[in-house]
Parts: C-alpha cells; sequence; structure tokens
C-alpha cells in the first residue's frame, strides 16, 4: 500500500535540495573585473629609461597555460565563499595598455618602425583575497629583430597587496597595476638588458 506522506515528503525533499544548489550556484558566482591600468608615478627606473637604441613594442601573449584565460585568482575574504576572480576584458590588453602607458611616462626611446621588438609573454597572473588583495605577476621579455631572432630574454617578477574592502574593483586593479610597473622596472633594472640595447646598433635609415 503507498504510503500517502510519501508525495509531499518527496517534494518537500526536492525543494530542499533545490535550495541548496541555488544557494550553491550562487555562493561560486565569479566576481569580476574590468582591467584597466591605474598608473602610480612615483614607481620608475633607477637608471634612466632613456636608451639610445629605440625599440618598438610587439605582442603581448598569454602563455599561462589555463582553460580559462579569463580566471586571474580567488577570493576568500573572510565570511564570505570562495570565489573565482575573473577579468571581463582580455589580459594581454592591459599589459600592452600598461607597458605604453609606463613607457611613454618614462619617455623611452620607441618607435614602432624600430629595427628591435620587445615582446612580452604573460607567465603568471595570481589573485588571492583573504585578509587583503593579493597578487604575483611574472613576464619574460624577449628582445628581437624584425625577422623573430632573439637577441636577449630574461623574466621578471613582482607583486603587490592592498587592504580594504572586500571584492573591490578598485583594490585589485590598484594592486595589479603597481605590480605589474615594478615588474617594467625590474626589466629596465637588469644592466644586461641595456647593455643588450647598447651592442645592437640601429640601422641607419636611407634619406630621401
Amino acid at each position: 500500500m503507498t504510503k500517502p506522506l510519501a508525495a509531499p515528503r518527496t517534494r518537500a525533499t526536492v525543494a530542499l535540495l533545490a535550495t541548496f544548489w541555488t544557494a550553491r550556484a550562487i555562493a561560486v558566482e565569479p566576481f569580476r573585473i574590468t582591467l584597466r591600468f591605474a598608473s602610480e608615478k612615483d614607481i620608475k627606473p633607477e637608471t634612466p629609461a632613456r636608451m639610445a637604441t629605440p625599440f618598438a613594442i610587439g605582442r603581448v601573449t598569454d602563455e599561462r597555460g589555463l582553460d580559462d584565460p579569463m580566471v586571474l585568482g580567488e577570493s576568500q575574504a573572510k565570511g564570505r565563499s570562495p570565489r573565482p576572480v575573473v577579468s571581463r576584458t582580455p589580459v594581454p590588453e592591459f599589459v600592452e595598455q600598461a607597458l605604453r602607458t609606463s613607457f611613454a611616462e618614462w619617455k623611452v626611446n620607441e618607435s614602432s618602425d624600430a629595427d628591435l621588438v620587445l615582446r612580452c609573454e604573460i607567465l603568471q597572473i595570481s589573485f588571492m583575497e583573504q585578509h587583503r588583495v593579493a597578487v604575483d605577476l611574472r613576464f619574460r621579455f624577449l628582445l628581437e629583430d624584425r625577422k623573430g631572432n632573439v637577441a636577449w630574454q630574461a623574466e621578471v617578477a613582482a607583486d603587490d597587496g592592498v587592504w580594504g574592502s572586500s571584492l573591490s574593483e578598485k583594490n585589485y586593479l590598484q594592486a595589479l597595476s603597481t605590480a605589474t610597473k615594478r615588474a617594467f622596472v625590474d626589466l629596465f633594472d637588469k644592466t644586461d638588458f641595456r647593455a643588450a640595447l647598447k651592442k645592437i646598433k640601429p640601422t641607419p635609415r636611407p634619406t630621401p
């Protein structure tokens, strides 16, 4: 004989499970940010960034090997469920914007038609928010001629952290922008990078 209360119990169980999975889905909703470079003007190389040999800013590529290249890290802010941190915009676009803004600010001898090209590979950008927003990043820079021959390469790394409200886009952008600019400073403070530029003489341009 069928028990009369079975159907109501089943409906109650389904409702409870639905509530649980709905709450779980809300808990893991990604925290999305729009990447914009916010330059800190007091961060600059110790040695003058302007050099005699000009170079062009080449392609910035994402070499992190992630299934989803928009993923930046995770927020484990106190009192909140862990949430992935995801970018709304491509990460290489942010790094290129940061390069162009910083180089212009430092008056770097950058020219789009130069013989040398400085490429950047993104190896790591990792956010972790617990008591503060912290980011670690690592880039590989390659100095190439127009045929793709590598004259010099090296990795640079930097980090930063910002205290403040949890899940704040402003704090994430501040930490990322500061760490990114510090990594660029690391590039220009490398004596072998400056030496490589001095070794390579620009090709004389034909006079019109």
